[in-house]
């Protein structure tokens, strides 16, 4: 969570963040989170901001968060890959 706040508050500047959102994505292939996690993670966020903003919750809400999210997710996935390689290889 505290990630997620740093990365919204972030993404007018993006690029200033993605070295830590990668570093944490390499940090979850030593917890064994694999691509489906994140998955469960989206929709267990968006239910629990849908419960949380009521009616705040609109459409444009849900999208922005949605964006937000499956970005976030998929530069974790992306260096976890990277990550997950270099240990099938050996190096």
């Amino acid at each position: 969570m505290q990630m997620l706040g740093i990365a919204v508050g972030g993404l007018t500047r993006l690029d200033t963040i993605v070295p830590a959102v990668q570093e944490l994505g390499r940090r979850h292939v030593g917890y064994q989170v694999l691509d489906k996690h994140y998955d469960t993670v989206a929709a267990a966020l968006l239910w629990t901001l849908e419960q949380g903003l009521g009616a705040g919750f609109t459409p444009e809400v849900k999208e922005a968060w949605t964006i937000t999210y499956t970005t976030l997710a998929d530069v974790m996935k992306k260096a976890a890959a990277e990550v997950t390689v270099k240990i099938a290889v050996g190096k």
